[in-house]
């Protein structure tokens, strides 16, 4: 894959990150391998934020085009899944930024397609990790920011059994 490695400065104002902050951030930061400019931009911008509001409207003054939007999306979903439990934030910034931009619902898709190919590679403590992505997925689709064929490349038959989870997961909360 093609990271952007633009040549961006992610210091904010000193009343919104401090050094202790920034100190954690970092440390963050490199436990989730966030090491491209683009993604550490991203990660602070929605770590720092106050409320949904003020993330939507920081991302959006981000101006990102094409391929940097789409990070954007992953960002949110990795932070999503390192939650030690479904944090509703994240729904509720994605239907924000689906609704100015339908392009972020195929990058959904396609990231929750990618997530669905490594979930066996998860371990038993990574297990919080499938149950926020599918009970964001099924907040998605109840308020009809995405649609089923998020569900598209699952097999049952073939599944392993950690994706087996997460659809089964999904369907559960949606219904």
């Amino acid at each position: 894959q093609k990271y952007f490695d633009i040549d961006v400065n992610i210091s904010l104002p000193d009343d919104i990150i401090d050094n202790t902050l920034s100190i954690k951030l970092n440390n963050k930061m490199k436990r989730l391998n966030i090491s491209t400019n683009l993604k550490k931009l991203i990660f602070t911008t929605i770590s720092t934020s106050h409320n949904i509001n003020d993330a939507f409207e920081r991302i959006t003054r981000l101006n990102l085009k094409g391929e940097q939007n789409r990070e954007v999306i992953k960002m949110i979903l990795l932070l999503c899944s390192e939650e030690k439990c479904f944090n509703p934030f994240y729904k509720h910034l994605l239907e924000k930024l689906m609704s100015i931009n339908k392009d972020h619902k195929y990058t959904y898709h396609y990231c929750i397609w990618d997530y669905m190919k490594v979930f066996n590679t998860y371990n038993d403590n990574e297990l919080k990790k499938i149950h926020n992505i599918s009970k964001l997925t099924a907040k998605l689709l109840v308020s009809e920011k995405i649609s089923f064929p998020v569900l598209l490349p699952f097999k049952f038959e073939e599944s392993d059994d950690k994706t087996l989870m997460f659809v089964v997961f999904v369907l559960d909360d949606y219904f």
